[in-house]
């Protein structure tokens, strides 16, 4: 078994929420269709825009957007 983790940056034009969508209801199914009879798991971790101090909360602009897990 391979596990394939991908790092995801939306790009500029796209707001999170926006983002969110086009993974969950398009991009996904996607890699579903393509990439299912290869898959025995695929998992999406999308971040929330929090604007709340958290403990451990980078004090940079997040990097990331995403993760996927195959």
């Amino acid at each position: 078994m391979i596990k394939v983790m991908w790092l995801l940056k939306r790009v500029d034009r796209l707001s999170l929420s926006d983002f969110r969508k086009w993974w969950l209801e398009r991009h996904r199914h996607d890699v579903i269709a393509e990439q299912g009879p290869h898959l025995s798991k695929y998992i999406v971790n999308i971040r929330v825009d929090d604007e709340r101090e958290l403990a451990g909360k980078p004090a940079s602009e997040i990097e990331w957007d995403g993760v996927a897990e195959q």
